[in-house]
């Protein structure tokens, strides 16, 4: 269904009121509140995914509630070695002996565990997002005594809440094999446990075993939400020892009778761990083994599920009337869920999965809408896949598509919560929407759109290892379109800082995790942070793109802390030490010219010598619009601008600069180097850029289009030049704060094509708008389609005001503005 009806439905009841905007606003937030006020960062509830090391040898979420640890290595077995619970004073751990594992018993009594495991394992992550994420740990092998390996391939899936952890344990089977037993075992520190799972007897649906410790001490429950989610479920005591076997298959709920399991079958097991304050059936307990009933919730758009006990959440389904090309023609068509939840009688937050059943795999966007229709300041999930890439051929043979949106509600006891939630794809209002999303790919990917055109995907654990590249996509705006859909070509090769110490090893940043600000729909804004492999230095990205259209300019704000002393190699810095590193191996680009400058003026052109060395090693440019671009290929051309450099190293102040390498083999590295006169990096050094990336195609390309955007978004960057009413914030992203009566008056200049103006401080989240004051006239910059309240975006602030996002085209020229 289009977004025209929905839209003007959703607003009735609002229009019926007559307007009373202040009565609507104290109705509508009311709901809202405690949402809200999570919606901050310093109140979000933590939740994250990475490799324990550099070498990859574990892997941890990191979790509000909890901590979990798992080894992928040979050397230490496929096991969870750490399981520790969140509470009041700290985290304590509660597993004990060998931790979490995989045990298989065969016909003929032969016992197979992943503690023997010969191969390393492995994980890929589907959706991650700051609500959920779904880490799939593979290739987890069963190994005998012996060293003969069982005939299946195992794979642990975890989906992952801050406040609560949901697992799967499924096992591929490879060759046919007897089997008297199949379980994960959970080793505790305990004292006892209390359970209504008894062995000989399937759970039944929401059965617990509670880990009972020492009082006062934070401790966890096993539910089992699933019907017949385990086959069985066996508790033993072994002195302070309490061990938790989750079966798969167990023969001695069966009459003592063996199974047999042929190549192809896939047998499984589900179950919860929920972390606790203490040893005590609590409030929130009582909660998660009561799922919402389905008679509790209704849809009047799309189709409500209820609960999935397998992830965790609930589920509201609808359909996508067509593809990537059919919603670049028809870009204001929103999939609409809309529906009603009603509590029971304890207080819960309940995360909703909103999934596309017909048409999956394409949603860029997510957006809620409270009962009235205005845009709630909400951050939503966006996860995806797209079909045909076959990134897992054994595990997803099928590679699977998914559309699919998170988002959390915190409900009062008996409260009644109505929501729509939206899917969109090629515009939000009457602009192309920008956005931000996971997808399933060959590694956990990061997406961002302009509406339905790819723009950067930046890749959390680095596209092709430790030393491989950040971002794996980033598409020229100004590239010609394929035929085949609305998509450009990829120019991508780039990562973040690397360097070579004296003794010659390179070193690279590993991923520590992400900030999630804002994932659309009118700007996407997000932190990624990484250290790197020796410790010694900390990098942090500030990331945001806007729904630019005449090129796509990813800006960046970098800052590096050095924690350690490092001496370079040579103590050369512009040959050893990249903060940015463009290299073409990744889609095989053919560049032969790189120029370098300033924004105005004749730049530096230099053909590049494939000789496996330096062309340009440390060309100075500016600190405010200094550029570099190498060209040309078919598929577009790469350049970065720096619009600020600054830091102190060895006590110096460094400068940017460039280096560029042609290799035989016709590959070419474009680097961002720092410029300084010191040979080594001293713990509490720093550096600090601001810069932008801007991939670029069409006709026959040089050096202009880098320097117009260096000039653009350099000298001519957007400034705040007058405020009349309201505070500056800053100039760029162009952030006002309205007074108290809600008002803000200001001129702008500078920038291109679209740029963000972010109002801040406002009481409520109803209907703050921008206006043109050019000319002497006040005329409305509109974000919605004619005759809908779609297209504004609104954030919850660290003081309880609210934030606006708007979006404004600009020539480069002053222009007065006024926001109320």
């Amino acid at each position: 269904m289009g977004g025209d009806t929905a839209l003007n439905t959703l607003a009735a009841s609002a229009a019926a009121a007559g307007g009373l905007l202040i009565l609507l606003s104290l109705q509508q937030a009311w709901p809202w509140e405690t949402d809200i006020r999570y919606q901050v960062l310093s109140a979000r509830p933590r939740l994250e995914t990475r490799y324990t090391s550099a070498r990859r040898t574990g892997f941890t979420i990191e979790a509000e509630r909890y901590r979990l640890t798992a080894d992928l290595k040979a050397d230490f077995g496929h096991r969870i070695t750490n399981l520790a619970i969140n509470s009041r004073s700290g985290f304590s751990e509660v597993l004990a002996g060998r931790g979490a594992y995989l045990v298989l018993v065969d016909g003929s009594g032969t016992r197979y565990t992943s503690l023997r495991s010969a191969e390393s394992s492995r994980i890929n992550i589907y959706r991650r997002g700051p609500y959920y994420i779904e880490t799939h740990w593979l290739d987890v092998a069963l190994t005998s005594d012996s060293g003969q390996q069982a005939p299946v391939k195992g794979e642990v899936v975890f989906y992952a809440y801050p406040e609560k952890l949901h697992v799967g344990v499924i096992l591929h089977v490879t060759g046919d094999i007897q089997v008297q037993g199949a379980f994960f075992v959970w080793e505790f520190q305990a004292e006892s446990c209390s359970t209504p799972a008894i062995s000989g007897e399937i759970p039944r649906i929401n059965q617990f075993v509670l880990i009972k410790r020492t009082e006062g001490k934070p401790t966890c429950a096993l539910i089992y939400p699933v019907p017949n989610g385990v086959d069985d479920v066996v508790v033993e005591k072994d002195n302070s020892l309490i061990r938790v076997c989750n079966f798969l298959y167990n023969r001695d709920a069966h009459e003592g009778a063996s199974a047999s399991w042929t190549a192809g079958d896939k047998l499984s097991a589900y179950f919860e761990m929920f972390p606790l304050e203490s040893s005590d059936v609590s409030e929130e307990l009582e909660a998660e083994i009561q799922p919402i009933m389905s008679a509790n919730a209704t849809a009047t758009e799309g189709r409500w599920l209820g609960y999935d006990p397998i992830r965790g959440c609930y589920v509201v389904e609808t359909d996508n009337p067509g593809d990537f090309t059919y919603h670049y023609h028809h870009p204001n068509d929103y999939e609409i869920a809309s529906f009603a939840v009603r509590n029971g009688p304890f207080k819960r937050k309940i995360y909703v999965m909103h999934r596309t059943r017909r048409n999956p795999g394409l949603v860029e966007c997510g957006v809620l809408l409270d009962e009235a229709g205005n845009t709630l300041p909400i951050t939503v999930q966006i996860s995806k896949n797209f079909a045909g890439e076959k990134e897992e051929p054994f595990y997803n043979p099928q590679d699977t598509p998914f559309s699919e949106t998170f988002f959390p509600l915190y409900l009062a006891p008996n409260e009644e919560r109505k929501v729509t939630s939206l899917h969109l794809y090629q515009n939000w209002g009457s602009h192309p929407l920008k956005q931000f999303s996971s997808l399933g790919a060959w590694m956990d990917y990061f997406h961002m759109s302009t509406g339905v055109t790819e723009t950067t995907c930046y890749v959390p654990f680095l596209f092709g290892g430790l030393d491989g590249v950040c971002i794996a996509d980033l598409r020229p705006m100004s590239q010609p379109m394929w035929e085949s859909q609305p998509q450009h070509d990829n120019v991508a090769g780039h990562s973040f800082l690397r360097y070579c110490d004296s003794d010659g090893r390179w070193h690279y940043i590993e991923y520590a995790g992400t900030t999630f600000r804002s994932t659309g729909p009118n700007w996407a804004d997000f932190t990624l942070t990484y250290l790197s492999d020796d410790g010694k230095a900390k990098v942090t990205l500030d990331v945001f793109e806007l729904p630019q259209t005449d090129e796509l300019r990813n800006f960046i704000h970098m800052r590096v802390d050095f924690t350690g002393s490092i001496k370079i190699k040579d103590g050369d810095f512009s040959r050893w030490v990249r903060l940015l590193n463009i290299s073409s191996w990744v889609q095989r680009l053919r560049y032969t010219h790189t120029a370098l400058g300033g924004p105005q003026g004749e730049p530096t052109v230099v053909p590049i010598r494939l000789n496996d060395d330096f062309t340009v090693a440390g060309a100075p440019i500016p600190s405010e619009g200094g550029f570099a671009a190498i060209y040309p290929d078919k598929r577009g051309a790469n350049a970065f601008v720096v619009r600020r450099f600054e830091g102190k190293i060895g006590g110096k102040s460094p400068a940017p600069g460039v280096s560029v390498i042609g290799q035989k083999n016709g590959d070419t590295v474009l680097m961002l180097v720092p410029l300084v006169e010191a040979s080594e990096i001293s713990a509490g050094d720093w550096l600090e850029v601001d810069l932008f990336l801007m991939p670029y195609g069409g006709g026959t390309q040089d050096w202009k289009p880098a320097q117009k955007a260096a000039f653009d978004y350099g000298p001519n960057a957007p400034r705040v030049t007058e405020v009349k009413v309201g505070t500056k914030i800053s100039d760029f992203p162009t952030r006002i704060r309205v007074d108290e009566s809600g008002v803000a008056e200001f001129k702008v200049t500078g920038g291109f094509d679209v740029i963000p103006i972010i109002v801040e401080g406002t009481s409520d989240y109803i209907c703050q708008r921008l206006y043109s004051l050019d000319g002497g006239r006040k005329t409305l910059i509109d974000h919605a389609q004619q005759g809908e309240r779609d297209g504004y975006q609104v954030f919850a602030q660290e003081d309880g005001k609210f934030g606006w996002v708007f979006l404004v085209k600009s020539d480069g020229k002053e222009h007065a503005f006024r926001t109320e």
